[in-house]
């Protein structure tokens, strides 16, 4: 799982913090760390941070050593709980690249909670909208084109169609569509 923050031990090296999962599976410590480096290294970390406690390096740092971190233990289902939603525009860039490229070769399902419609449109499959007081699935909106196929242009034109979609406005809280004046 991936949260929000990326909720790395302040008392551990990044290192042992990307390779807790592994501990707890029992795996020796130096393949423990054999593996955990590696998977640091392929998120972008270098060696150096490693080395470094978590409030030693940048946020997006952190958030790659979380990412790392829930990739370590090879899951076959990723929770990601708004884990994107602190970051600028292109760190997230640079984190939906890695996520993609991980799920790909791992062939994990991802199970992603977001309030950001643009970062549904760009990583999901499926976006199922939800509903609050009580909370439940009131809509379920399939995207059939795949995620290596999504560009910029593409993920703009299809999240200003999603937008427009009465259950995501509705989901929003946000006004029907009125006409465009007449000099638009």
């Amino acid at each position: 799982m991936m949260f929000q923050q990326p909720r790395l031990l302040p008392w551990k090296l990044t290192l042992d913090n990307i390779a807790l999962g592994l501990k707890a599976r029992g795996l020796a410590g130096p393949a423990r760390r054999e593996a955990a480096t590696r998977l640091a290294l392929s998120m972008g970390l270098t060696a150096a941070d490693l080395d470094k406690y978590p409030s030693a390096l940048s946020g997006g740092m952190q958030s790659r050593a979380a990412l790392a971190r829930a990739f370590a233990i090879e899951p076959d289902l990723l929770l990601l709980d708004e884990a994107f939603a602190a970051l600028d525009i292109g760190l997230k860039n640079e984190l939906y690249a890695l996520l993609a490229q991980e799920r790909a070769s791992r062939n994990c399902a991802t199970l992603m909670i977001t309030h950001d419609l643009m970062e549904a449109v760009r990583l999901a499959d499926r976006i199922l909208v939800m509903a609050g007081s009580p909370g439940r699935i009131v809509a379920t909106h399939a995207i059939e084109c795949p995620p290596g196929a999504r560009d910029e242009e593409w993920v703009f034109a299809q999240t200003a169609r999603f937008i427009r979609a009465p259950d995501i406005r509705a989901a929003f809280a946000l006004p029907p569509i009125a006409p465009p004046p007449p000099s638009c």
